[in-house]
C-alpha cells in the first residue's frame, strides 16, 4: 500500500540512525528528508564510568536505556580492558527490544526486556522479579530521566548512574530552508524521536513561536515522553505512535493518513 503517495515527511534525525524509519516511510510511499537536530559525542570526563568499571565485578546487574548507551559503553569497555566475554559474564536488561538486539548482535545475552518499550515497564518487571539487594549499573545518556534510577532504588537495588555520552545540538545551517518549506506547506509531517529532539528543533527557528511553525504541519512521535516535550513548546502532536519504535511511528503516520486523506 501506498498510503502516503505524494507525502513529505520530515526525519529529525541523523541519517545513520533512521534506516528503520526511512525504509518503513518510504514502503508507505512517502517522500523523505531529514534534518539531524541533536547529535551524540563522549562525555566530557570518562571519570566516574572509569571508577565504576573499576568495580565491574561487583555488579549484577547492568541496565541499557539506549541503542547509543549500548554503544559508548562497550567502546569505554574496550578501552580500559574489559572484554566482550568478561562481560558476557554479567546479568544484562534493556528498556526496549532494538536496545536489546543490539546487545544480542555483539553476543551479550539480554534477560530482562519489557513488552512495552519504556523505563515503567521495566520497572513494572523487577517489581515482580525482585531487585532488592542487588548492585546494578545504568549506562546512559547526560540527558536521560530519572524514573527508572529512583525506581530500582525505590525497589531496594544499589543503583550506579555514569553518564556514557552526551547529547548536543547538531548543526542547523539547512535549519532556515527547512522552516521555510513547513511554512509554505510543503512538509506534511515532522517526526520526533526524543524530547532532545524537539528542544533543539525549537531553538534553531529563525523567528516566532516553535508552535506557530508547527501548526503549519502535523507533527509525530515515538512516545509519551516526546509528546510532552512538543506540548510544552505549545503543539499537541497529532500522531503518537502506540509502539515506540521506527516501524510503530511509520505504521502510526500511515494509520492516521488512511483515515485523514
Amino acid at each position: 500500500m501506498t498510503l502516503l503517495h505524494h507525502k513529505t515527511i520530515l526525519i529529525t534525525r541523523r541519517r545513520e540512525q533512521s534506516a528503520e524509519l526511512q525504509a518503513a516511510l518510504e514502503r508507505h510511499g512517502a517522500q523523505v528528508v531529514f534534518l539531524p537536530t541533536i547529535q551524540v559525542i563522549p562525555p566530557q570526563s570518562w571519570e566516574a564510568c572509569d571508577a565504576a568499571l573499576a568495580r565491574f565485578g561487583s555488579f549484577d546487574l547492568i541496565v541499557f536505556t539506549s541503542i547509543n548507551a549500548v554503544t559508548f559503553f562497550l567502546h569505554r569497555c574496550i578501552a580500559v580492558g574489559i572484554s566482550p566475554d568478561l562481560l558476557a559474564r554479567c546479568e544484562m536488561a534493556a528498556v526496549g527490544r532494538k536496545t536489546g538486539a543490539e546487545l544480542e548482535r555483539i553476543k551479550l545475552h539480554v534477560r530482562h526486556v519489557p513488552g512495552e518499550y519504556s523505563a515503567a515497564a521495566l520497572l513494572d518487571h523487577f517489581r515482580e522479579t525482585g531487585v532488592r539487594g542487588r548492585h546494578i549499573l545504568v549506562p546512559r545518556g547526560d540527558l536521560g530521566r530519572r524514573e527508572l534510577i529512583e525506581g530500582l532504588r525505590g525497589l531496594g537495588a544499589s543503583v550506579e548512574d555514569v553518564t556514557v555520552y552526551r547529547t548536543v545540538n547538531a548543526d542547523l545551517r539547512d535549519a532556515e530552508e527547512v522552516m521555510g518549506r513547513i511554512a509554505q506547506g510543503e512538509i506534511d509531517v515532522v517526526t520526533f524521536a526524543s524530547p532532545s529532539a524537539v528542544n533543539s528543533f525549537a531553538g534553531a527557528i529563525p523567528s516566532g513561536a516553535p508552535s506557530d511553525i508547527l501548526a503549519r504541519t502535523r507533527v509525530a512521535v515515538i512516545g509519551p515522553s516526546t509528546a510532552e516535550a512538543v506540548r510544552a513548546v505549545g503543539r499537541e502532536p497529532s500522531i503518537i505512535a502506540s509502539e515506540s519504535t521506527a516501524r510503530g511511528l511509520a505504521d502510526a503516520i500511515a494509520d492516521y493518513f488512511a483515515g485523514n486523506p
